[in-house]
């Protein structure tokens, strides 16, 4: 069953969640943690109880702020005791908008990708940005486009023509093609929209 927001998105987690997760026991010290970060060139690790279950997560931040800003030593302190916990989850079927809304209510930057119980994936606010230009170029475009059709004008595009394949632009669609003005000419539907 889908829900308004499976529907919204054109995006979903799925498409931009990092994997594999890297992830370590909660018992372990906190050294281990940082090894592994810098190992995998990663912001945070997910920390897993003895049934190989998320019960936190460590982020770079964590370390510096509840480590070394309190002068504690991290070969003596465990995961658990400095983790972010629980952890936010989310579905890999949601939309990248589902997860925005999730970061702010629960004011975290990532969610921990769960599907059938199991870890898929990580989610930041990083990867959200990252996509953020292209969907807005993408429908900037589809209104712009829409917003013209609609009121019958005449819409150009840029790009390679689907006749003769050179590059035009100027571009305007005729049966369902977009072509360069001199094939729009030859085929006779110069003024075709």
């Amino acid at each position: 069953m889908k829900t308004g927001t499976e529907e919204k998105s054109p995006v979903k987690v799925r498409d931009v969640m990092k994997t594999p997760v890297v992830t370590i026991p909660e018992n372990e010290p906190v050294k281990k943690t940082a090894k592994l970060m810098l190992e995998h060139n990663i912001g945070s690790v997910v920390v897993v109880d003895l049934l190989g279950k998320p019960v936190g997560i460590i982020t770079g931040k964590d370390i510096a702020s509840r480590i070394v800003a309190k002068s504690l030593s991290p070969l003596k302190v465990k995961n658990k005791d400095i983790m972010s916990h629980p952890v936010v989850t989310i579905s890999p079927e949601l939309g990248l908008d589902e997860a925005a809304v999730r970061m702010k209510k629960f004011g975290v930057d990532r969610l921990l990708v769960m599907e059938r119980g199991k870890i898929v994936g990580i989610i930041s606010s990083v990867e959200i940005l990252n996509i953020t230009p292209a969907l807005l170029e993408a429908v900037t475009e589809i209104v712009r486009v829409s917003a013209a059709t609609s009121r019958n004008e005449k819409v150009f595009l840029t790009g390679y023509c689907e006749l003769c394949g050179q590059w035009s632009d100027v571009l305007v669609e005729v049966n369902g093609k977009f072509v360069c003005e001199e094939c729009s000419a030859e085929l006779g539907e110069g003024e075709s929209t």
